[in-house]
């Protein structure tokens, strides 16, 4: 059995202008720890765009992902990664300052 596992999802950015926004993805543990960290790109066109992501070599058990960018709303999610299954988690960002 694998002694560590990946977590995969995709990033929507809900904006009302086109471009490309770097979305810095944290991966931490109960104790707030860093355990991984990893980096997205994001394209918006038409008013939103979406990017996946890969963090591999993460440990089984609860964490906590927070999903940055200094223009858009900060995500923040909990899940349990499991050594055994898939793990997604997907996050939707948006301009600072506007509501969708």
């Amino acid at each position: 059995m694998a002694s560590t596992a990946t977590l995969t999802g995709t990033i929507t950015v809900i904006s009302t202008s086109n471009g490309s926004h770097a979305i810095t993805i944290t991966v931490s543990n109960d104790d707030g720890a860093t355990i991984a960290t990893a980096t997205a790109a994001v394209t918006t066109e038409s008013g939103s765009g979406s990017g996946d992501y890969s963090i591999s070599g993460l440990p089984a058990g609860d964490c906590k992902v927070k999903f940055t960018n200094p223009n858009l709303t900060t995500a923040n999610e909990s899940t349990t990664i499991s050594l055994s299954k898939a793990n997604q988690l997907n996050a939707t960002m948006s301009p600072k300052g506007l509501a969708f």
